[in-house]
């Protein structure tokens, strides 16, 4: 029994021991700590006491509204430069002083601003606390991640305010391009390959296309707060919508570092705008008095149009609390997209070294609002007055044989291999211009009809068409409001550039292989990036230069910097034997020789001598490259200058040969005319310095062309001689061995047969042979008898070969003289010879009126005259007795 209670006693004791042991400890857990809140104003501290791990709320702050003269009260603060604000509810686990900061507010501005349209804004009042997504964009660049959810942003939407914000556990938005950087970003647009800042980017989630907001001139103004601490920013920008790869400069209105909280940074991009779009570089506005961390400020920017100078005709002026802090002009002649982002560069970078934060991180915005300036001579409207009076059409043109639509493929997670095919061609704006009744011109977005298979095969065959897209962010209503028209035009394809490439990265980028042929040994790289960092084990990685003639290569350049890191550094050679259509690789292989001197930003260029035969092209193939930083290869300038034209004229001179031997004779005077031209062209050739065999070859198919082209004229039919000839011999049968014809009228007759006999066989033409046949007859009818005794002094022409008028009949003889009238009026022609001869016959005097007598006048006719009238006489006589006896 004693045992037992000492047992009891000694378990007692036991449990009272542990107890005592663990009394300090539980006391431990159970302390508090004390926090102290100091107004910074002239008013006294107050503390308040919490258990240690407990959080502090936002109601157990012992001031319910403190004041400090004109100031305004930002936050309470701790840490020994109370650089960190709380945020409640936060977790007291030591005594702490949180000391009240004071700054200045700049108020909001007026949203009615004179002499402008309010185009587009929010004011964070939507009650249920989620952005509106008719007015905004909820993703941040998404095509370039895998994870989606990573590209949206985190936030929160109270009192009119939008906070972005990052989390302690916020991961990384796009670590395959943009390392440990935590982003959370809204934006008015949305696209594939979007702002393709590192150039070498490749789409990982394809989305579709989305703007709410795109805009070309007018005044843009928030009013925001932003995120201390280092490696942090808090950035407004604009950035072309890369409608066209040159529509991507960048304007960056403000990124305000986290280890700076007195300055405002500016800055400005081109990225692919070849233009030189800005006047301008990067400054920052600084104002000491200022917290642009914590104190509510307002930013302004206002892109003018036709305020600049030069070759930067409009101006971009920037603004802080409504004051003027600089300006650029610039030339970007496409609109813009904004996007508000807040970053964390956890892995430290251009922002900083990474430091903590309390969490969340936040870049507060009040609000946003864009205006467009009303033209002078316009008056302001009322939404209820206002009407579109134009939309503008679109224009893009593609190649013939070349259009095609851009097909990405989705490496997110749990879709990989899914592909998405853009609904529009490359190039395809996706805003038209909108003229309004008050004179303001806005950008609107606009959905075109997608392009079919039947729209590319007739594009693909050379014919336009046109499409139609809706301007899908208006109101239905809105007055004016009609479909959109884009015309697509089709060109032929340009000449191939000389230089292609094989596996050239994994893109195998032409227009990136386009840099290294460019001329420019200062930057401007092509660069390449491959799935490795290595070169491909079972794939031929080259480069191919056509010189479109043969060549005696010397030397080839290569123009980098860090050649070791990102160049070329060792190849074979090929060449283009054209009797075998093959390409030949040669043995030897070349090292190009970089030095450390080129490891600089200003780099080296070098030279390797080799050894290739007369080629018209060369292929480099890879055998290694320097791809040590994101398995990128990059050269500036790769150049095969260095060789010898072989020039082969003998097709040409062949050619010139025998178009020497052509003679106009035959074909026509305008082609014969268009071959001598390209004939002395093609011999111009021959003398001309710097030819290359491409000129060579275009002579010879010119000149050949031509030689083709001539026409002959056309067989010309045989003249018709016999009746000539029939004339001829009928006047050499006329003799004047009697002197029958007067010496000068015979004489003529001569000289026309001599005429027609030397002439004959050299006339070719039916006028020649009518005018020698009429020589003839002419000659022919100016014969003229001898005048007889008895017939005066008389001469008239004579007819030869005359049937005897006197066996005539009478009524040829009584009806010559009027047949005669007829003859002498016009000229006898050889088809009227034998109709007139009979009459012609007959003539030899002249009448008094210069007709010709019938050859019957003699003194038995004027006897047989005279009794015909003494008969008549009688008649005559006998009649009038009879009558006046009656």
């Amino acid at each position: 029994m004693k045992m037992m209670k000492r047992s009891v006693w000694s378990l007692i004791a036991m449990v009272l021991f542990f107890i005592v042991l663990a009394t300090p400890s539980v006391l431990a857990d159970a302390a508090s700590h004390t926090v102290t809140f100091d107004p910074n104003n002239g008013e006294a501290e107050t503390s308040v006491v919490i258990t240690s791990g407990q959080p502090l709320t936002e109601t157990e702050v012992p001031f319910e509204a403190i004041t400090h003269d004109a100031y305004d009260f930002l936050g309470w603060f701790y840490g020994d430069d109370l650089e960190y604000e709380v945020i409640f509810p936060l977790t007291i686990n030591q005594d702490v002083v949180l000391t009240a900061k004071w700054g200045v507010h700049t108020p909001p501005s007026p949203v009615k601003k004179d002499g402008y349209r309010l185009i587009f804004q929010d004011e964070f009042n939507n009650m249920d606390g989620t952005l509106n997504d008719g007015t905004w964009v909820d993703k941040y660049l998404s095509s370039w991640t895998r994870e989606p959810a990573l590209a949206q942003p985190t936030y929160t939407l109270e009192e009119g305010v939008m906070s972005l914000e990052i989390y302690e556990e916020t991961r990384p938005w796009a670590e395959e391009y943009d390392g440990q950087t935590v982003v959370s970003g809204f934006t008015t647009g949305n696209r594939n390959g979007l702002h393709n800042w590192t150039k070498n980017n490749v789409v990982r989630n394809p989305v579709e296309t989305e703007v709410t907001h795109i805009n070309q001139y007018g005044y843009y103004e928030i009013r925001a707060k932003t995120q201390p601490g280092s490696s942090r920013h808090s950035a407004w920008w604009l950035t072309g919508f890369e409608d066209r790869p040159e529509h991507s400069a960048e304007i960056d209105i403000f990124e305000v570092l986290g280890n700076n909280k007195h300055g405002v940074p500016r800055a400005f991009h081109a990225w692919n705008d070849p233009s030189q779009p800005f006047s301008g570089g990067a400054s920052t506005y600084t104002d000491p008095t200022a917290d642009f961390h914590h104190e509510w400020h307002t930013y302004g920017f206002d892109w003018q149009e036709g305020t600049g100078a030069g070759e930067h005709p409009d101006r971009l002026v920037f603004y802080v609390d409504g004051k003027d802090i600089g300006a650029v002009n610039t030339k970007i002649d496409y609109p813009m997209i904004q996007l508000f982002s807040l970053y964390e560069k956890r892995a430290g970078g251009w922002t900083g070294p990474w430091e903590w934060m309390p969490y969340p991180n936040s870049f507060d915005i009040d609000y946003v609002r864009v205006y467009k300036k009303i033209p002078e001579e316009n008056q302001a409207l009322s939404a209820s007055e206002l009407e579109i009076t134009q939309i503008h059409p679109s224009t893009v043109t593609v190649t013939e044989g070349e259009a095609e639509l851009t097909t990405y493929t989705s490496f997110v997670l749990g879709e990989e291999g899914t592909e998405y095919v853009e609904p529009n061609l490359p190039n395809t704006l996706s805003y038209v211009d909108v003229e309004w009744n008050d004179g303001v011109v806005t950008q609107e977005f606009v959905k075109w009809d997608p392009i079919t298979e039947t729209d590319l095969a007739e594009l693909n065959n050379g014919e336009g068409l046109t499409k139609r897209g809706r301007l899908v962010n208006l109101p239905e209503n809105t007055p004016g409001l009609t479909e959109a028209l884009l015309t697509v035009e089709v060109t032929e394809a340009p000449p191939l550039p000389p230089y292609s490439s094989i596996n050239l990265g994994s893109q195998n980028d032409q227009t990136q292989l386009g840099k290294l042929f460019d001329g420019n040994y200062e930057s401007n790289s092509g660069e390449f990036i491959f799935e490795s960092n290595t070169l491909p084990e079972n794939e031929e990685v080259s480069i191919t230069y056509d010189f479109k003639q043969t060549v005696q290569l010397h030397t080839i350049e290569l123009s980098t910097n860090y050649g070791n890191d990102q160049g070329i550094k060792a190849f074979q050679l090929a060449y283009y034997d054209a009797e075998t259509d093959t390409w030949i690789t040669l043995e030897d292989t070349y090292t190009v020789p970089w030095t450390p001197a080129g490891n600089s930003e200003r780099g080296e260029t070098l030279v390797v001598e080799v050894s290739v035969p007369e080629t018209t092209q060369v292929k480099m193939i890879l055998t290694d490259v320097g791809l040590r930083w994101v398995n990128k290869m990059a050269m500036r300038e790769l150049s095969f200058a260095d060789h010898d034209v072989i020039l082969d004229w003998i097709a040409l001179q062949t050619l010139i040969n025998e178009a020497d031997q052509y003679t106009p004779d035959g074909y026509t005077e305008t082609s014969f005319a268009s071959f001598t031209d390209v004939l002395n062209d093609a011999k111009a050739l021959l003398v001309k310095e710097n030819v290359t065999q491409t000129d060579i070859d275009a002579h010879v198919l010119a000149l050949q062309t031509a030689m083709n082209a001539l026409e002959t004229l056309p067989a010309i039919p045989p003249l018709d001689k016999s009746l000539l000839m029939e004339r001829l011999e009928e006047a050499k049968a006329i003799s004047n061995d009697e002197q029958t014809y007067t010496d000068p009228s015979f004489r003529a007759l001569q000289e026309a047969i001599r005429l027609v006999e030397t002439e004959t066989d050299s006339i070719s033409t039916e006028s020649e042979l009518s005018q020698l046949l009429a020589d003839l007859e002419t000659a022919l009818n100016g014969l003229t008898l001898v005048s007889s005794p008895d017939e005066g002094d008389q001469e008239g022409p004579v007819v030869p070969n005359e049937p005897d008028s006197d066996n005539q009949p009478e009524e040829d003889i009584n009806g010559a003289d009027e047949e005669d009238h007829t003859a002498n009026d016009q000229p006898t022609t050889p088809s009227e010879d034998q109709a007139s001869s009979s009459t012609d016959d007959t003539t030899s005097d002249d009448d008094s009126t210069g007709h010709t007598l019938p050859n019957t006048a003699t003194n038995m006719y004027l006897f047989v005259m005279f009794g015909l009238m003494l008969i008549c006489s009688g008649v005559m006589v006998f009649t009038y007795t009879k009558k006046k006896r009656a």
